[in-house]
Order: C-alpha cells, then structure tokens, then sequence
C-alpha cells in the first residue's frame, strides 16, 4: 500500500465539507464491498477513497482501513473552516517537512487496533481546539502508538502525580512518565584509597516517578472521553451473574504479579459501580463485594478510604451518593470476617 499516493486523497477528503458523510459511508463500503459501485460513489469524496483502497487485498490493508475509518469519523464534528485553517498552518509551517495528510497516516498506521486510532483522533480535535498544538499531537500519538490499551484507559482516570518505579516502569518506557528530580550525595569515609588518597560512600536515592509532560497532555484531552465511553468496567447495569464473570476476569489478570498494583484501584472502582447498580440486591451486593475484597487480601479499612473520598469529591458537586449503604456493608464485613477468624481459632 503507497501511503504516500493515499496521503494526497486524504488531505483532499479532510478539507471536504461532506467529511461527516464521507467517513461515515467509508466505514461501511468495506463492511459490504459490493456497494464500492453502487450509491456510496455519489458522494465526491468518498469516491476519492474507494479509488485509492479499492484494490486492497491483505489483511494488513483491512486492519489499516478500519483504523484510518475510526480516525476519520472522530475527526468529522470538526467544522470546515477550523479544518482548512489547521491544515493550512500545519502545511505552511517549514518545519513540518511531511505534509499533514502523509503524517496523518503514518501515524494511524503504527496504531495496533481502531480503538488507539480513535483516541488518536480525540487528540487531533485537541488542535482544532487550541488544547495543544500540532508539534504535542504528534509526541502524544506516538506514546499512545506504545502503550497497552486497556493500561492507557486506566492511566487517563487515575488522579495519581506520582509513582513508584517498581510497579509502574511500563509508564515510564511508553512515555506516560519521568523521573523526579533527585540528587546524589557522597559521604568522605577515609582518605586511605590507593587511587586518589580518598573514600566516598554513596547514600541510596530512591527514584520517583511523576507525570510526564506527554502523559499530563494526553490525561487532560482524553479523560473525558474515556469516562463516557469507556466500558471496561462499566457495570452498573450488569446482572449477578455477569458481575461474578466480570470479577472472575479481574483477578484472571490482576492478580498476577505483574499487574497486582493496580488491583485496588480496579476493585475501588468495580464497588463504586455495584453501589449505583440497581440490577443487584443488598444482599447480591454483600455477597459480591466481600468476595471481592477478599480475593484482594486488602485490608477493608483502605476501600473505605476510598470510597470516603468518592463520596466526598461528589457531595463538593452536590451530587448524592448513598455512603451509608456503604458504612452499613462495612459493619457487616468486619462482623463476618470476625466471625470467619474466631472460626479459624477454634
């Protein structure tokens, strides 16, 4: 596949004023190939990219033409006139040596699925925005580029500054963070050295981790967008069963040494959401939650923690949360699990 040919039609399409039909019928020509010759030819600029797809054979061109249809359905509430002017500053711009087009497919190439496309493309409508400019786009798609999906999602909804090396080195090499400042300090111990008549000790200095500029960028422009549409743990309308199977898979993957950090805040938010559940019972909830917390080996007193804060951050937006539901599961919990250890002793 010459992206470079390709390159030209899409700059044509993006400055069509029928983009929003255009990525939408795109989409759907290659779901039924036979209708590359029939109506969805009327459309001019759908046209354009039939004509540069149409002889695709390999699933590599099938895989590139889903991710580059997700991109361009993102990108089609953007207005004309917003399009033409950002497309015409990039273009204009002598450092920018790939023209907009061209880079726009390099980049949606190196995605690995049509998900990281789309939220390559929420970044992009970030430019249109004057949310960032061109020059951050394109560093923070390529961090996207090497990330692990569904660790990306859980990244852009934490709150977390600040980070430790030992759990979360796979941010740090994807680019979602850096090191923290530190310093190092040399303690004179003799002056006895054969070398240079002198001794130094080397005090530990503990290496941290914090945002880094590309990972604040792409938290600030994609966490809205991840929240609504996100539903990997979205359960608020699952059935008892469905929770149990979702649970099932959580520990399947966090409980992994590996991953086992980030089992909290998995749980924190699977508890929130069986709260605003009201497909389960009190007692479905009882059941699901202590088993949950459970599996976890985490003291009940730190999901308490979190879910204070929860409440506290809602009632701040005058939004009502049910915490004595909550208080009223822990008092339960701590009599079970009491009841469970006096069981043990005997």
């Amino acid at each position: 596949m010459n992206i470079k040919k390709i390159s030209e039609n899409i700059s044509t399409v993006l400055k069509d004023e029928n983009l929003r039909d255009i990525a939408t019928e795109f989409t759907e020509v290659f779901v039924d190939r036979n209708l590359i010759e029939g109506v969805l030819k009327e459309l001019p600029g759908t046209n354009i990219l039939i004509g540069a797809f149409k002889a695709y054979t390999s699933v590599q061109d099938a895989l590139f033409i889903n991710k580059l249809s997700a991109f361009l359905k993102e990108i089609k509430d953007i207005p004309l006139k917003e399009r033409e002017e950002m497309i015409a500053e990039i273009d204009a711009s002598p450092k920018n040596r790939i023209k907009l087009g061209e880079k726009l497919l390099y980049i949606v190439d190196k995605c690995d699925d049509p998900d990281k496309a789309q939220l390559t493309a929420i970044l992009f409508k970030s430019i249109a925005k004057k949310a960032m400019d061109y020059d951050s786009f394109v560093r923070c798609a390529q961090v996207i580029q090497r990330c692990i999906l569904s660790e990306l999602k859980e990244f852009v909804l934490e709150d977390k500054l600040n980070y430790t090396i030992e759990s979360y080195s796979d941010y740090l090499i994807w680019g979602l963070l850096g090191f923290e400042p530190f310093s190092i300090e040399l303690e004179e111990l003799s002056a006895n050295n054969e070398f240079n008549g002198k001794e130094y000790k080397l005090h530990k200095n503990d290496l941290g981790l914090r945002l880094s500029w590309e990972g604040k960028k792409i938290r600030e422009n994609l966490r809205e967008f991840v929240k609504s549409n996100d539903d990997t743990f979205n359960i608020t309308t699952f059935a008892k069963i469905e929770i149990e199977h979702h649970l099932s898979e959580i520990f399947k993957i966090y409980l992994k040494e590996e991953h086992r950090h980030k089992l909290e805040n998995v749980i924190k938010i699977t508890l929130i959401q069986m709260m605003n559940n009201p497909k389960i019972s009190t007692e479905d909830f009882f059941e699901l939650a202590y088993t949950a917390i459970e599996k976890t080996e985490i003291e009940i007193t730190v999901f308490n923690q979190h879910i204070k804060e929860h409440y506290n951050k809602l009632a701040a937006l005058d939004i009502k949360f049910d915490f004595q539901f909550w208080l009223d599961f822990k008092e339960k919990y701590n009599a079970r699990y009491l009841e469970t250890l006096m069981k043990t002793f005997k």
